[in-house]
C-alpha cells in the first residue's frame, strides 16, 4: 500500500491511463482487420478513413504507446495492404480453373507432357 497521498493518485490516473490506452490499442486492432480481412478493395478502402483517424487521434492524445511515428508506420502498412489487395485479386482471377484429380482431362495432359523413355 502506498504510504504518501500523491503515491495514491498516482495509481489511480495509471489505472485510468491503462484502462484508456487499451481500447485506443483494441480499437486499432480491431480496424487493421477489418481493413486485411476485407473481401474487397471497396471495403477495405471503406476501412481506411476510420483507422487514420483512430492513429492520428492516438497520436495526438499520445495514447495507446502510439507515437507520430508509429502512427506512419502503420498508415503505410495500410495503404500497402490495399494496394497490394488489387494485385493479388488480378492474379487470382488470371488463374486457369484446375480439372479435379482422376478425371480424362487430367489424365490426358500428363500423358501428352510426359516424354517417352526409350
Amino acid at each position: 500500500m502506498p504510504t504518501h497521498k500523491s503515491a495514491e493518485k498516482r495509481i489511480l490516473t495509471s489505472q485510468k491511463a491503462r484502462l484508456v490506452n487499451r481500447t485506443v490499442r483494441s480499437s486499432i486492432r480491431t480496424s487493421l482487420k477489418k481493413l486485411r480481412g476485407a473481401t474487397s478493395k471497396e471495403e477495405a478502402a471503406k476501412e481506411l478513413p476510420n483507422l487514420f483517424s483512430l492513429l492520428h487521434k492516438a497520436a495526438r492524445r499520445n495514447q495507446g504507446d502510439i507515437t507520430k511515428n508509429t502512427a506512419a508506420n502503420y498508415k503505410r502498412k495500410a495503404h500497402l495492404a490495399v494496394a497490394n489487395f488489387a494485385v493479388a485479386t488480378v492474379a487470382t482471377k488470371v488463374k486457369a480453373p484446375r480439372t479435379p484429380k482422376g478425371t480424362k482431362a487430367v489424365k490426358e495432359t500428363t500423358k501428352a507432357a510426359a516424354p517417352k523413355a526409350k
